[in-house]
Formats: C-alpha cells, structure tokens, sequence
C-alpha cells in the first residue's frame, strides 16, 4: 500500500495529465483507511513542522482536534465534489474512492512543497501562494478526467465542493467544541 501512495505522489507531481489521473484510480480500491491515515501524518507533520521552523507550539488539545478534525473536512470536500458531480450533471456512477484516492495523491506532496516554499527568505510567502494554485488546476483536471466531465463542468464542480468544504472548515470545529464543552457560553 505504501509503495502505491509513493508511486502515485511521484506520477502525479511530475506527470500531471488526464492520463495518470485515469491510471492511478485504478489503485484506488481500499485505499480509504490509508487515505485517513496520510491525512493524519501530514497534518501531525505540519503541526511538528510549526514547533521545529516557527517555534509555534499548540496546545495538547488544540492538536488532537486538528488531527481529528482535518481529515474529516478533507473527506467532507471529496464527498461534496463527488455529489455535485452526481447530483449537477446527472451522473450515476460512484467515483468517491477514486476521487479520494487521486486528491491526497495530488494534495499530501504539495502542501509538503508548500512548507518548505514558505521558508524562502522574502520570496517564500509568494512562491507559497502561487504554488497553491497548482494543485487546484489538478484537482480540476482530475475531476474531469475522473468524472469524465466538461471543463466548465469540473470547473464549476470544483468551486461549488470548495464553498461547501470551507463552511464544513469552519462549522465542523465549531461542532466539535460545543459537544466537548469548550464554548463558552
């Protein structure tokens, strides 16, 4: 499983077209545990990343829940990429583990990439933000050529799935904290 990932870092970083997204779902069939399992490396990695580069430090429980938190709002925008494609464009068939499978392949190496851009004297922050935009125009040619989509249609698909993950960014930790009692009020 874990030569898969690799694998699939490496063709999507460096052979990022229709192509390679198509081949690579095909390894996507019960990758869903190790899928999570990324996710929570590479947020766990970020928060070390902080504490080593920035002398940030977070509390214990602020970390735990990020950890919990982040892959549970990134499978939430495959799922809303994956409705949208369904339920807009009439669609039957059920892409969700691959779509899954291709967005870490396309989003764990680039927001590694973008760490170590930011520690760029003076021309970090920029590089940082440029190279954002970057895997944004993958995940829209992997929604095309996953879902088999128009370009205005994956376009749209990837917009609306972006404006519903970023309310379940900002309402999931929200929800959490109320249930653990550390709102107040």
């Amino acid at each position: 499983i874990f030569k898969d990932w690799l694998e699939s870092f490496v063709r999507v970083f460096f052979i990022p077209i229709p192509k390679t997204f198509i081949e690579e779902v095909r390894k996507a069939k019960g990758k869903l545990a190790s899928a999570i399992i990324w996710l929570v490396l590479l947020t766990s990695f970020i928060h070390l990343f902080g504490y080593v580069y920035l002398n940030v430090t977070f509390p214990l429980l602020t970390t735990l829940i990020v950890i919990i938190v982040f892959p549970i709002i990134f499978l939430l925008y495959v799922y809303c990429v994956h409705l949208l494609y369904q339920r807009l464009f009439h669609r039957k068939k059920y892409l969700y583990n691959e779509l899954l499978y291709v967005m870490v392949s396309i989003f764990v190496p680039f927001v590694l990439i973008d760490l170590y851009l930011s520690l760029i004297p003076h021309i970090g922050k920029l590089a940082s933000e440029i190279a954002f935009l970057y895997p944004a125009i993958l995940i829209i040619v992997a929604i095309k050529s996953i879902c088999k989509l128009t370009a205005w249609q994956s376009l749209v698909t990837f917009i609306l799935a972006t404006i519903l993950g970023g309310f379940g960014f900002f309402c999931i930790p929200v929800c959490l904290m109320s249930l653990l009692g550390t709102v107040p009020g």
